[in-house]
């Protein structure tokens, strides 16, 4: 993400940590497809995705999976690290909305409860609305909740 200039702006207020993303884009998309949608190779995705939709694009996608992972390592960071708030661009926005959502709905429901909740959260260019993204997502916290 490139935010040297924010970063810059207000460097002697704010501290930014940064975590990756759990999964390669190489792992879900051929070399081609990365090239074709303006990526690299070495890039990091929140998601993992099966169905990619007549255009080929990962926003567009239909089927999501793996969110357990994603969920686990922000949970860690959170636990970790403690930020006053979370910060996401475009596909972080997205994790970062529904990462909270589904925290509250956990600690609701009495789990993940020594997760700090953040103060805030700043999400810019994210794609929140995409049903099928989110109802993937509250899938398997669902299927989360039945076995755990």
């Amino acid at each position: 993400m490139r935010i040297g200039s924010m970063r810059k702006g207000l460097k002697s207020r704010v501290h930014f940590q940064f975590h990756d993303a759990p999964f390669h884009a190489a792992s879900t998309l051929t070399e081609q497809q990365i090239k074709d949608v303006g990526g690299s190779t070495d890039g990091l995705t929140w998601f993992q995705w099966s169905d990619l939709g007549p255009d080929k694009r990962p926003s567009l996608a239909v089927k999501y999976s793996n969110w357990d992972t994603t969920y686990a390592g922000l949970c860690d960071a959170l636990r970790q690290q403690q930020p006053d708030g979370l910060f996401g661009f475009s596909q972080g926005a997205t994790a970062a909305a529904l990462f909270l959502a589904a925290l509250q709905t956990a600690q609701r429901q009495g789990k993940d409860l020594d997760v700090p909740l953040p103060k805030f959260c700043i999400v810019v260019s994210g794609k929140t609305g995409i049903p099928c993204m989110a109802d993937c997502v509250l899938a398997q916290q669902s299927e989360r909740r039945l076995q755990g």
